[in-house]
């Protein structure tokens, strides 16, 4: 008589389940699975596809996920061109709130969603590539990054028609000309100028708490300003003193 022995061999897969990632634009490698000194955190350090094409100067929304109790701790994005990555370049390059000028979203804990607008920095372009960084300290429990590969074009070239780059997310246009109509004098109307979304003509009335409210100064009374040494891309003719219009 012959017997068979049936031999069962159970394979346990150990997955890794992420603590936090960063939904859009989509992360390398697709998630954070833990505390990681890499400036990627792990599974992330490859270069990827381009997620998403942007303009200097834009507001850009990003969406990231938590998964796991971490102490309340803190989440920065960061922004560096692909060719000069390194902690310093990335800390240089904070990304700022749109809604308050900070760079922190704090009580980040537990399983939770987040959409948060922020502005590139104005004087940053990367036409070849750039790495966004997501960045959550937790106390007591370590760091967690997250990288994601973006383009950031000049003012003057702005993205594609097609508004798709050939990759899995369509790259993002938006309408900078954000000025509430509300806030504005009765005698001025904003016109865009040239083929910069943040110029307008100076002639432009508005209101200061409109002003006050995008973190800009109320120049003569007369328009939105912010330094000119701020302000690359715009034509000269635009400005009032050391400053120009947006």
């Amino acid at each position: 008589m012959q017997f068979t022995s049936a031999i069962v061999l159970i394979c346990a897969a150990a997955t890794v389940q992420a603590h936090g990632f960063l939904r859009s634009p989509t992360a390398r490698g697709g998630n954070s699975a833990g505390p990681s000194s890499a400036i990627c955190g792990k599974g992330g350090t490859g270069a990827g596809n381009i997620r998403a094409t942007y303009v200097q100067g834009q507001t850009i929304e990003v969406e990231w996920e938590t998964t796991i109790a971490h102490n309340n701790g803190f989440v920065e994005m960061r922004v560096c061109d692909k060719q000069q990555v390194s902690n310093g370049c990335l800390n240089e390059n904070l990304l700022r709130r749109a809604d308050n000028g900070q760079t922190r979203v704090n009580n980040v804990n537990g399983k939770q969603r987040f959409s948060v607008e922020y502005r590139l920095p104005a004087d940053l372009t990367c036409p070849n590539g750039c790495v966004m960084q997501w960045f959550w300290d937790t106390p007591n429990n370590g760091e967690y990054h997250g990288c994601t590969d973006i383009r950031i074009n000049p003012m003057n070239v702005g993205v594609p028609d097609n508004g798709n780059n050939g990759n899995n997310n369509q790259d993002i246009v938006e309408d900078e000309n954000d000025e509430d109509e509300e806030d504005e004098e009765e005698d001025g109307q904003p016109q865009k100028s040239g083929n910069n979304p943040l110029e307008m003509v100076c002639s432009e009335r508005v209101s200061e708490n409109s002003c006050r409210e995008r973190n800009r100064q109320l120049v003569g009374n007369r328009a939105c300003c912010r330094f000119s040494n701020k302000c690359p891309g715009y034509a000269s003719s635009k400005c009032l003193a050391n400053s120009c219009c947006e």
